[in-house]
């Protein structure tokens, strides 16, 4: 078994300098991709605010006070912005996109709300907005609600009790200290909640997510470049070695050593050029985060290693390994964000084994606990290498030709 282990690692270490041109090639190739996401992430966070208008009645005295207040103290100001134009603008730019929706505020209706009667807000949005527009539409109405009922009634309740009970003349000067400080109750709604923000699959963002993926993506990729030295159609050379009493278990377990050691060399490579870069943002030690990554290449190898098992054909085998794991990594959420998908595929996603090392990685980045993971991954990478002994032991026997 020494001397085939031996000779698997000189066939293997043959075919090293091409795969690692491929993986150059590939690492080359998402690294550009994940720049992109990251990209587009980070301009999504700076232009994540959903543009609203108010039209109507916008230059009455007290409606230009109330959206000053709106724009400069309000918790929404920080995921809405409020312009003010007028109706017929403001439906020429929700026709052209520029905003989501808008409010049209009625002629008289200040002097109407100041006599205590509310006439009714229109609000116009297009139809294919969806619940996103529904929820800022119930945040809007819910703001000119809080801003010109409740402060209205709130401030005249007071200025009123004040008067009944002979005190607006024993504090000078306080009334509209007083009225300032209510409306002020009532604008800073954000500070009786907080916001805890779990991220889009593993606790991470959308970006950490996906470069998560796209590693899993390229760990497959990177075992293409053996798939000639891996996939065999005469197994004369199994069947003699089998013959003078060296067993199908000994046979892949020396194989699979060659092709595990071969590529943990080609993985090293990338590995040392990306960890130091994502260091700050890793909740662990790089050394940590080579552990937690031993139980990913190990999964990657026997997937692959069953894979490459199958084929007797180096086109059909080539296909069967691009596919699957193109397969895999789109159901796992590798490269496609996992929450979008229904909830049993979500389910199944996390059970898969890309979902698995998928998850493993994260836990790099997040520091969670990932034991029960990699026992997982341990224990499906030798399934793959069980399952691909037994079909050895078939074409050994002639059984499967």
């Amino acid at each position: 078994m020494r001397n085939y282990l031996l000779l698997q690692l000189k066939r293997l270490g043959r075919f090293l300098p091409v795969a690692l041109c491929v993986t150059a090639l590939l690492l080359g190739g998402l690294a550009i991709a994940a720049g992109q996401i990251a990209t587009q992430s980070e301009q999504g966070e700076n232009n994540q605010k959903i543009r609203v208008a108010i039209a109507g009645q916008t230059d009455h005295g007290l409606i230009q006070m109330g959206f000053a207040a709106l724009t400069s103290f309000d918790s929404t100001r920080y995921t809405m912005e409020v312009l003010t134009l007028k109706e017929a603008e403001a439906e020429a730019a929700l026709r052209s996109g520029d905003i989501a929706a808008y409010a049209v505020i009625p002629p008289g209706f200040m002097e109407s709300a100041l006599k205590g009667n509310m006439m009714t807000l229109r609000f116009v949005s297009r139809a294919d907005a969806g619940d996103l527009i529904t929820l800022f539409k119930a945040e809007l109405t819910e703001v000119i609600s809080d801003l010109i009922i409740g402060s209205q009634k709130g401030v005249f309740g007071m200025e009123l009790t004040l008067r009944e009970n002979g005190l607006s003349q024993k504090l000078p000067g306080q009334m509209n200290k007083l009225s300032l400080e209510y409306v002020d109750y009532i604008l800073y709604r954000d500070h009786v909640y907080t916001v805890e923000e779990l991220g889009v699959a593993d606790n991470l963002t959308l970006t950490d997510s996906l470069v998560c993926g796209l590693a899993v993506l390229l760990l497959l990729l990177m075992c293409l470049p053996f798939a000639p030295v891996m996939i065999r159609s005469d197994h004369a050379l199994a069947r003699m070695l089998h013959a003078r009493r060296l067993s199908a278990v000994r046979q892949t377990l020396a194989e699979f050593a060659a092709y595990g050691l071969t590529l943990t060399a080609l993985v090293g490579v990338p590995l040392l050029v990306t960890l130091p870069l994502w260091q700050d943002r890793m909740a662990v030690t790089p050394l940590v985060a080579l552990g937690r990554l031993l139980p990913v290449l190990w999964l990657v190898a026997a997937l692959s290693f069953l894979l490459y098992a199958i084929s007797d054909h180096l086109i059909g085998g080539v296909l069967v390994h691009f596919f699957t794991t193109l397969a895999l990594c789109f159901v796992s959420g590798c490269l496609y964000p996992v929450f979008f998908f229904p909830a049993g595929v979500q389910t199944l996603a996390n059970r898969l084994p890309t979902g698995l090392a998928r998850t493993q990685i994260a836990g790099c980045l997040t520091g969670a606990d990932t034991a029960s993971t990699a026992l997982w991954l341990w224990g499906v990478g030798g399934l793959c290498l069980l399952i691909a002994t037994l079909l050895r032991l078939r074409k050994i026997k002639g059984v499967a030709r």
